[in-house]
């Protein structure tokens, strides 16, 4: 709701805070945003204090922390078999959503049976075959077995797609797409697991504390 800036005392963060508390790092965010805004406030003469000064953020868990095994079973097995191998190739190489997205094919090679995946170097552009991990490769082999095409006007022959990743019209998928798409397919897994969770004698806020856990760590995976 909107008001005026120089309204807002310190005693209404608490209550931002408690309002927030089940999206802790969005609140975090908004904070820090706060705090910034104020400060240019001072700066320019619209108001003469910052009440976001100390707000008291947050505890966020690490965002090393990962999820458990049983967890990445589970989510594998509801998503679509294009994300479902974006997330293994995020989790066994290491690279970032945009980056697996704009692999392709060709960055995939065989010596002697074992298919390894060009990488190039952030600092030095250098291209290094990196071995696939065990749990990667069915899934790619399987990519590579597969003829996707798309079509980029209507009447024409159709393409093959070149890139290991493919939105459901064979083209790249767009960053903002899949995760659209990602959050979809991991909403519906967790359908699944809330209802296991409640049969394991679990109360609604126990699940719902895991839920949300496990939601602060897709989005930093995504």
């Amino acid at each position: 709701r909107d008001r005026d800036v120089t309204g807002v005392q310190t005693c209404a963060l608490p209550i931002f805070k408690q309002e927030m508390q089940d999206r802790p790092a969005k609140a975090n965010k908004v904070l820090t945003m706060l705090s910034i805004l104020f400060n240019f406030g001072i700066r320019t003469g619209a108001v003469t204090h910052n009440p976001a000064t100390n707000p008291g953020k947050f505890a966020l868990p690490p965002r090393t922390q990962i999820w458990s095994a049983e967890a990445e079973r589970l989510y594998l097995s509801e998503l679509r078999e294009s994300l479902a191998l974006a997330f293994l190739l995020m989790l066994y190489t290491l690279q970032r959503l945009s980056d697996c997205l704009a692999m392709t094919t060709r960055q995939i090679i065989m010596r002697e049976n074992r298919l390894y995946i060009v990488l190039s170097q952030a600092k030095t552009s250098a291209l290094m075959a990196i071995p696939v991990h065990e749990n990667l490769e069915p899934a790619l082999r399987a990519r590579l077995t597969k003829t996707i095409t798309h079509t980029r006007r209507k009447g024409d022959a159709p393409e093959e797609s070149p890139w290991l990743i493919t939105s459901p019209q064979g083209f790249q998928w767009r960053k903002r797409n899949a995760s659209r798409a990602w959050d979809t397919d991991v909403e519906k897994a967790n359908v699944k697991r809330r209802k296991t969770m409640a049969g394991q004698g679990m109360s609604p806020q126990q699940i719902h504390k895991i839920i949300a856990a496990d939601d602060r760590q897709r989005r930093d995976l995504r």
